[in-house]
């Protein structure tokens, strides 16, 4: 084999690993899904995906500056018992930015419905992540048809108390400065010491090319909103069923969130991305809640 043949070769398969690189790394999907598009009630184009097209809708939305990628490792095992959902949130992912300007949670929660008013079902779980998890906090309390359950993943850790606005708008501005070197640096204070290194580098880095005024805008709305109107509204829909799945990274004001409705469960040894690298029991742990176990 010629020296130009080899070199070919090794090109070839260094491209081949780089591309697969976030599948492998995410988990593999070994469920065809078919992609949609809809619009949110300002105009923005959101894109969801559908596996199955059993009757319980299982509703999955992604955090901050993250996608629908991100619950790779839980379409294979639920979508055997679900039809899954997943979602890209406007101005993340495939969705668009639009002519929207402030990216609140109450804007994120109109993309979730209009993707739910587009779906045919007999019941509907929505599960959140991070960011996501206020989101489908907001979703809930417009009380979507036949919404039987939510679940909050590791954002309802101590009580939610809305910030100063200046201080929170003071705390943004390296990010307004740097936004991909300071994302770089501070997801991965969000993990715990036995995660995985590639894992780590490859979340950080892929949440550091986010839009930077989406991303701005939406954490500063996220950490300035006062919440108590939404759970007053939650404790009202007395049929819904409210659950908590937090990482032990940090320790969880169970009693608080027990007296708000919420059954919670802890994973051990676990940090925030939990759902990927501790998707085994992270799944197991959703299940037996969905189950009502």
């Amino acid at each position: 084999m010629s020296f130009l043949s080899i070199y070919k070769t090794v090109i070839a398969a260094v491209f081949i690993v780089f591309c697969s690189f976030p599948f492998v790394l995410f988990g593999q999907n070994e469920v065809a899904g078919e992609t949609f598009e809809t619009s949110s009630k300002d105009g923005v184009s959101i894109t969801y995906t559908v596996y199955g097209n059993q009757e319980d809708v299982l509703l999955f939305v992604h955090g901050w500056t993250c996608d629908q990628t991100y619950w790779r490792a839980q379409i294979p095992f639920f979508s055997k018992q679900y039809r899954v959902v997943t979602l890209d949130l406007g101005g993340h992912g495939n969705s668009s930015i639009g002519n929207r300007k402030e990216w609140t949670m109450e804007r994120f929660a109109e993309d979730v419905l209009s993707v739910i008013a587009d779906l045919e079902y007999s019941s509907l779980t929505l599960v959140g992540h991070s960011m996501g998890a206020i989101v489908v906090l907001k979703t809930a309390a417009e009380q979507p048809p036949n919404l039987e359950q939510m679940v909050c993943v590791d954002y309802l850790i101590s009580p939610l108390k809305a910030k100063n606005k200046a201080e929170v708008e003071a705390g943004l501005d390296p990010f307004r400065t740097d936004f991909y070197g300071m994302t770089k640096r501070f997801v991965p204070n969000m993990f715990n010491a036995s995660a995985d290194v590639n894992l780590k580098k490859r979340i950080a880095e892929d949440m550091a090319k986010n839009n930077p005024d989406v991303a701005i805008s939406a954490a500063a709305y996220l950490a300035a909103t006062d919440y108590t109107e939404t759970f007053e509204a939650l404790q009202k829909n007395s049929p819904l069923k409210k659950a908590i799945i937090n990482a032990d990274k940090r320790p969880t004001d169970i009693a608080h969130y027990s007296n708000l409705g919420f059954t919670v469960d802890i994973i051990d040894n676990s940090h925030h991305f939990m759902m990927l690298d501790k998707a085994e029991v992270f799944n197991t742990t959703l299940q037996k809640i969905l189950k009502d176990e």
